[in-house]
């Protein structure tokens, strides 16, 4: 844990954004995750089965079309757009924030970099290689990795479980937008 917090301190000024940074980006992570459980059921036809019970949010965007169906009895594909929109809006929760973090994490690594960079030219200016205050070319340089560190450990992994996400998203809408299209042609629900 104590190194935990000289890293933290070593980053500068950058350490608490990228920290809430990347609190925000796991959180936003989890509930993505959570809210993109899809039943594993192989095909249409399972899919369609699970929805009745199922607790999913793809089984409840299901059920939802389904009952529209059941209601109009022929049921245009607006109709189920319309029924399904609410759903596809919940699998896009948190992504813009998942996509803003992975951004902003370089970006204030970046700038701890360049800051502890000036204070290592500072040092070198000055000809003091090790500052009363804890500066100095050292510290310098141990702010401007560490920054770089910990904006990449924001970044990679909200880059790669975010693309997984994605993709897992797109399967989701892509499963909906079958089921709409069976539910339209008059297929058994």
């Amino acid at each position: 844990m104590d190194a935990l917090l000289e890293t933290y301190h070593a980053a500068g000024f950058v350490g608490p954004v990228l920290a809430v940074c990347m609190v925000m980006m796991w959180y936003a992570l989890g509930v993505r995750a959570w809210t993109l459980r899809r039943p594993r059921v192989g095909d249409l036809d399972g899919l369609l089965k699970h929805a009745r019970q199922g607790r999913t949010l793809v089984d409840a965007a299901v059920r939802a079309m389904v009952a529209e169906r059941g209601r109009r009895g022929a049921v245009q594909r607006g109709h189920l757009d319309a029924v399904v929109a609410p759903y596809k809006a919940a699998f896009e929760q948190y992504g813009t924030l998942v996509r803003s973090a992975v951004a902003v994490g370089p970006l204030a690594g970046l700038l701890g970099t360049v800051t502890g960079m000036i204070e290592t030219f500072d040092s070198l200016g000055s000809m003091e290689l090790f500052g009363r205050g804890g500066g100095g070319i050292g510290a310098g340089i141990s702010e401007a990795m560490i920054s770089t560190q910990m904006g990449l450990v924001v970044a990679v992994p909200g880059l790669l479980i975010g693309a997984m996400l994605e993709r897992r998203q797109t399967v989701i809408e892509d499963e909906l937008d079958a089921v709409a299209e069976r539910l339209v042609r008059g297929g058994e629900a």
